[in-house]
């Protein structure tokens, strides 16, 4: 049965733009990046405000690139109309998912990957989040990660 939701149209951008960049980045990751991307997208999205895991990669040495163009495109939804933006959202994501591929062609950016995914689920257990133990098996961080 499905629950309604009322939701700001920020929020519905952002899971709609995380769920494209999966998409996109599941065509043209290796399986073991894309993995670890996955992860990332699906502990971003689960995060109650979105802010909370973007101010974790800002911190943190190597995903402080991604945090930076997500939060361009946090202003740009409140900077422009929602049509605009909306219709700008494919080649935002071709443009984040080109910065992945960069990023990615580092030799140990899979592995800080997987430790921000880590440090997200230890962050949301601290702010009340129940169900971490259940998205780092999904994500394939093992317990010693957390």
């Amino acid at each position: 049965m499905f629950e309604k939701e009322e939701i700001s149209f920020s929020k519905f951008y952002l899971r709609e733009f995380y769920d494209a960049v999966d998409q996109n980045a599941k065509l043209r990751f290796a399986d073991k990046q894309y993995t670890a991307l996955s992860s990332l997208i699906s502990n971003l999205k689960s995060e109650k405000d979105y802010s909370s895991g973007l101010e974790l990669l800002a911190r943190e040495h190597g995903t402080s690139e991604l945090s930076i163009f997500l939060f361009d495109i946090m202003d740009r939804i409140n900077d422009y109309p929602p049509t605009v933006v909306h219709d700008s959202m494919p080649e935002m994501v071709d443009d984040f998912v080109n910065t992945l591929e960069i990023m990615l062609e580092e030799k140990d950016y899979n592995v800080q990957i997987k430790v921000r995914n880590g440090k997200l689920l230890r962050a949301m257990r601290r702010n009340g989040y129940h169900t971490a133990a259940a998205l780092s098996l999904a994500s394939g961080v093992s317990q010693s990660d957390i």
